[in-house]
């Protein structure tokens, strides 16, 4: 795999992209913020989604509110990344 920058968004991710790919990547936070954190899935924010009943339906509006505040912050974080991959 050739690539100029890989960017990955969790920690799980970093570790897939090496061990299937042998490719190394950098965070998205990591780029953006000088952070060396994940953007968590929406199943690690709430493992217990993975076992969701009909009981438990009623979290979907909290799981798609945390979704669309995923998708904003990495949203307003783009111009940040642009700028760092321009440097390079």
């Amino acid at each position: 795999m050739e690539s100029d920058m890989i960017i990955s968004m969790g920690k799980n991710h970093k570790k897939l992209i090496k061990d299937h790919f042998g490719n190394e990547s950098i965070l998205f936070n990591k780029l953006a913020y000088n952070k060396n954190t994940g953007i968590l899935d929406l199943e690690e924010e709430y493992p217990s989604l993975k076992k969701m009943n009909k009981s438990e339906e009623k979290k979907q509006k909290e799981y798609e509110e945390w979704s669309e505040k995923v998708v904003d912050y990495i949203y307003r974080s783009t111009p940040r990344i642009a700028k760092e991959i321009m440097k390079n």
